[in-house]
């Protein structure tokens, strides 16, 4: 599950997503891991509608969610504990948006095809087996470069991200 917020005075929307990923390079202290997965992206902002002379009559919610391919690489360093270890890893992401650019409900509501940006994230992994692992994930992505434009303003997508893990050792 993620939360996204837009960066035009927007509000927070949830939404689900699914990722596979690849941890390797595993040492004690630290390991790499890959991801990619599906997720949508957007947010949720109140438009103000005004009256012919400029003024403020009402405002309208507007929602809007895009589909997007995510890839990222972490870098993590873990804390061994008994069975399980905590870790804290970051890294780059990018994310690719798939269909349509454009929402032409309110205007002009473009979305890159490109986005990227930092993914900071904390963890915890239990190894119930020598080969099967579950987890929880807690991650964030802010962009550094715009996700979206919508009245001529480029805006970012802040992604909180929560993930649940089952994993299996090769």
């Amino acid at each position: 599950m993620n939360s996204n917020k837009p960066g035009l005075s927007g509000e927070n929307s949830y939404t689900y997503s699914g990722t596979i990923g690849i941890d390797y390079f595993e040492h004690p202290y630290f390991y790499l891991s890959n991801k990619i997965g599906y997720v949508e992206k957007g947010g949720r902002m109140n438009i103000p509608v005004t009256d012919i002379g400029g003024n403020p009559t009402f405002g309208t919610l507007y929602s809007k969610k895009w589909e997007v391919i995510n890839i990222n690489t972490t870098f993590r360093l873990k804390y061994p504990l008994n069975n399980s270890h905590v870790y804290t890893g970051l890294g780059p992401f990018a994310g690719f948006r798939i269909g349509s650019e454009y929402d032409i409900s309110v205007g002009l509501h473009k979305a890159n095809k490109i986005h990227y940006g930092l993914c900071p994230e904390l963890g915890y992994n239990r190894y119930l087996t020598e080969k099967i692992m579950i987890g929880i994930n807690a991650s964030y992505q802010n962009n550094l470069n715009s996700f979206s434009t919508i009245y001529g303003i480029k805006t970012k997508n802040k992604s909180f991200d929560f993930t649940l893990t089952l994993g299996y050792n090769l």
